[in-house]
């Protein structure tokens, strides 16, 4: 194996919001935390979906229906700021890494991850680069946003055709009680003729 292209890249990543908005099940809105990628002489070792990729989203992640119904309301901004790491397998932090688990921080997905504050073991290093400042704005006050992300976070429901049980599902577990049931009634007229 060589050794010089293995190891674990490694990305520190600060997350922020203005109004702790309800994304992780840490509970915080300001959340800084490491992810890491395996690497085996060049490669990326998935032992998750090959697919997964490094793009930031704002969706998926509180894409249920408490987190949905908690957002309501809501306007913020969400910010990642990202610092990339290369840890050689040398490196005896190896084999502490390989000890994180996948998933711990919900906002890193199935990755190995960490929060920083139980780690400070990196601190001591510089990292490569850091990535741009990924920024965005949430508005779960304006409903045609409300209706485009729903059909974002159901997506593969839709797609299967499964409108009414989606239209009772938001009537009666996220909307109901709510200023914003005329989402629903904004769901079922675009999707009419499927409701049938």
């Amino acid at each position: 194996m060589n050794t010089s292209n293995s190891g674990y890249i490694i990305q520190k990543v600060k997350y922020k919001d203005t109004v702790n908005f309800p994304i992780t099940k840490e509970g915080f809105h300001n959340l800084d935390y490491y992810e890491a990628w395996k690497v085996s002489e060049g490669k990326i070792v998935y032992d998750i979906d090959e697919n997964y990729d490094d793009n930031y989203t704002v969706g998926n992640p509180y894409a249920i229906q408490d987190a949905i119904k908690k957002s309501l309301g809501l306007k913020c901004e969400i910010s990642y700021e990202s610092e990339v790491y290369w840890i050689n397998s040398l490196n005896p932090l190896v084999k502490e890494i390989d000890k994180w688990k996948s998933g711990a921080v919900s906002l890193a997905g199935k990755l190995k991850s960490i929060l920083v504050s139980d780690f400070s073991k990196l601190n001591k290093y510089k990292p490569l680069f850091k990535r741009d400042i990924f920024k965005h704005v949430v508005d779960f006050n304006d409903k045609n946003v409300i209706l485009k992300n729903l059909e974002e976070y159901f997506k593969n429901r839709i797609n299967k055709g499964d409108y009414k049980q989606l239209s009772n599902f938001f009537r009666l577990e996220i909307f109901n009680d709510t200023d914003y049931i005329s989402v629903v009634d904004d769901f079922d007229i675009k999707y009419k003729n499927c409701l049938t």
